[in-house]
């Protein structure tokens, strides 16, 4: 018996002394990281930031300041997007790891967290208050057998998976506001194509008219009708450069003019630059345009205060600038004469 709880004694003093070595190697591999912030000290200190850099590789780069209260791009000098530009401070600041990676520098790559400073494809992202830094990290890819994204803190050799996904890019066109204007078809009562053709839609109607309309000819599709009086709709740009522009200037350009029921009147004129359009665009109040189609034929006059108000944020936004838009957008806005009409079917045949 006495043989039996010396057996015993010994396995527990054998468990006893694997469970503490067990624990003396936990702790000299370092603290457990799982859980933590990947950027601890940046939550606290966001309120102070004033600017961000994105790197990525082949020498692209942004830089997003704050400038008199508004972010900008400033590789562009014309406002940032403010939902991007959340979305990556709340990465920043709420990224917690889930697990260690690679600390090898040759298995950088195959989770993108090579800083683009040595030839890697991963996003080094630099968080600024002044000259202090509040922060670095590069960003790699996104986790494919679970959620997640790749990263590494850019002077330390372990990579770490982290708990929530960012979709990232240093081209400093991709952080631009790409808002425009929105004058949706249905408040939109004329269109001016240069000299070449009117659109015209008194209130209240449902279609279309234009004028002159070609002998020979009759209304094409509605949907084609409809899409070039709102063209306007919901307009974005995908890039931008300073008036005045030598490659604007000396381009074919058409004219278009979009006249709302209340007064507001945006001016184009476009150009053709391969598969893009370049765009100026002006913008007023006609007050003549308002009181000709206002209900009931009195202008009221908060409606237009209102309509003043907006062309002059619009005005203010687009002032001095040359936008690039999608080609698609483009044709849509200068629509030609010969796509809005088709040839009037010959008369039926007597039997």
């Amino acid at each position: 018996m006495q043989h039996k709880h010396l057996a015993y004694l010994a396995v527990g003093v054998l468990v006893l002394s694997l469970a503490a070595s067990f624990s003396l190697n936990k702790s000299e591999m370092g603290p457990a990281t799982e859980s933590a912030a990947i950027l601890p000290g940046f939550a606290a200190a966001q309120d102070r930031l004033s600017e961000l850099r994105v790197a990525g590789k082949e020498d692209k780069s942004t830089t997003l300041k704050q400038e008199q209260g508004r972010w900008l791009v400033a590789e562009r000098g014309y406002p940032a997007s403010l939902s991007k530009l959340r979305t990556l401070v709340d990465f920043l600041a709420t990224a917690k790891i889930v697990e260690e990676k690679t600390a090898l520098r040759e298995n950088y790559e195959k989770l993108g967290v090579a800083a683009p400073a040595e030839g890697g494809s991963g996003t080094l992202v630099t968080a600024l208050a002044g000259d202090k830094t509040l922060g670095r990290l590069v960003v790699g890819r996104q986790a494919s057998a679970t959620r997640g994204q790749f990263a590494r803190l850019p002077d330390e050799a372990p990579s770490y998976l982290l708990d929530k996904e960012l979709e990232l890019g240093a081209d400093p066109a991709s952080w631009l506001d790409t808002a425009l204007l929105d004058l949706p078809e249905a408040e939109v009562q004329r269109v001016e194509q240069g000299g070449s053709y009117v659109l015209t839609r008194e209130r209240g109607a449902s279609a279309w008219q234009l004028s002159p309309l070609p002998a020979g000819k009759q209304l094409g599709d509605s949907y084609l009708l409809a899409g070039t009086a709102g063209a306007l709709a919901g307009l974005e740009l995908v890039d931008v450069q300073r008036a005045p522009s030598a490659e604007f200037d000396q381009a074919d350009k058409r004219s278009v003019r979009f006249y709302a029921y209340d007064g507001r009147v945006v001016e184009l004129e476009l150009a053709k630059r391969g598969e893009h359009a370049l765009l100026r665009l002006s913008a007023r109040f006609d007050e003549a345009q308002a009181k000709t189609h206002a209900p009931g034929g009195k202008l009221d006059e908060a409606a237009a205060k209102a309509a003043k108000a907006q062309v002059e944020e619009w005005a203010k936004r687009t002032e001095g600038w040359i936008f690039t838009l999608y080609a698609t957008r483009g044709e849509s806005l200068a629509r030609p004469l010969s796509e809005l009409v088709q040839d009037i079917p010959p008369p039926a045949k007597k039997p």
